[in-house]
């Protein structure tokens, strides 16, 4: 089949494969397309359809509530066609740079597990292609039996030797977190979706000095962008703040992977652990002297640490539970006048 996406300044005829939705079949065929959490939550790809005859996967998806009533608009992450079809877009929309990834499907195998908490793991995924992506980005996870796609960030950067690296905290009655933790065992198959995502390092656009606010299984794409910013060299002239809110010293992982980091960075970069329910933590500070432990809701300790906010030589990457992002991003625009291209993030959840 076959699908017309239009603007007033841009048409694109694309192929749609059968029980693929609207926004993967545009992207992998080189568009540009809006779209943040590309799994039904924000409300980011919508369209207006135009002519055609359309499925919709999931009729409930939270994002329907940023879609106005009666205005034919639909979400394309979430709707297939069963004809050829017509859209009108709405957001952003044309073909991508030369220097843009092109998000494809993959096969990839599980290469193995590791617990790091109660409730928190790191898996490898090894695929028979190179899957390359840029850090920060993350991918669409299918499940087998779990209808629909789920947002993981890559918590490593890309190379040809290495397995790419995800991480995921057990959420209490999810399917998809059960199904990771209990029955995903080394060698089976799943399908992924990448690379997507805005939440890069672009130097070539200007980016400096770098502030980071995460929370929880937040970190994993700030891990990447940490690697990354190490190993091309960035922060021999500019400086790294993160700043990692967990609960209690019960919650710690990374806290090693983020030493030696520290260690790699060679002044380069720092690394707060901001605890919000714990606040005496005397082991984590005699076995990781290079980490800084503050304690306190994490936006709430990186905003009074941080000096210099407004300088337009600062780039922000906010991750985590939505209400953390939402709130930095809030202050950082209405308080701080940061630039909103300055400030990298991805709804996601």
């Amino acid at each position: 089949m076959q699908i017309i996406l239009k603007s007033k300044r841009f048409s694109k005829t694309i192929k749609i494969e059968k029980n693929e939705n609207i926004l993967f079949a545009g992207l992998r065929q080189g568009l540009k397309l809006p779209y943040s959490c590309a799994s039904g939550t924000c409300g980011t790809c919508q369209a207006k359809a135009v002519d055609g005859n359309f499925l919709d996967s999931w009729p409930s998806a939270v994002a329907k509530k940023f879609v106005p009533d009666g205005s034919g608009r639909l979400l394309m992450c979430q709707t297939m066609c069963k004809s050829n079809s017509e859209l009108q877009m709405i957001g952003p929309f044309g073909p991508n740079p030369e220097h843009v990834i092109v998000p494809d499907y993959f096969e990839g195998t599980l290469v193995e597990k590791k617990l790091l908490t109660e409730d928190v793991l790191t898996f490898n995924l090894s695929s028979k292609s190179h899957f390359r992506y840029q850090a920060g980005q993350f991918a669409m996870l299918q499940i087998p039996g779990i209808r629909g796609w789920r947002a993981y960030s890559m918590s490593n950067i890309s190379t040809e030797k290495a397995c790419t690296e995800f991480l995921i905290r057990k959420v209490p009655g999810g399917k998809v977190s059960d199904w990771i933790f209990s029955k995903w065992n080394a060698g089976d198959p799943l399908r992924f979706f990448g690379p997507l995502g805005n939440a890069i390092l672009k130097p070539d656009e200007g980016d400096e000095h770098i502030f980071c606010i995460c929370g929880g299984s937040g970190i994993a794409g700030i891990m990447a962008v940490i690697e990354d910013a190490i190993t091309t060299g960035h922060l021999i002239h500019n400086k790294m703040e993160v700043f990692f809110g967990l609960r209690s010293e019960a919650d710690n992982f990374f806290l090693d992977r983020l030493s030696s980091l520290i260690t790699k960075a060679k002044g380069g970069l720092s690394v707060t652990i901001a605890y919000s329910e714990q606040e005496f933590l005397e082991e984590v500070q005699r076995d990781f002297p290079s980490l800084k432990v503050e304690f306190g809701l994490v936006h709430e300790v990186a905003f009074r640490r941080i000096e210099n906010a407004s300088s337009n030589k600062n780039t922000w990457f906010l991750a985590g539970p939505p209400i953390v992002v939402d709130l930095c991003e809030q202050k950082l625009l209405q308080e701080y006048n940061v630039c909103s291209s300055k400030i990298r993030l991805d709804r996601f959840g």
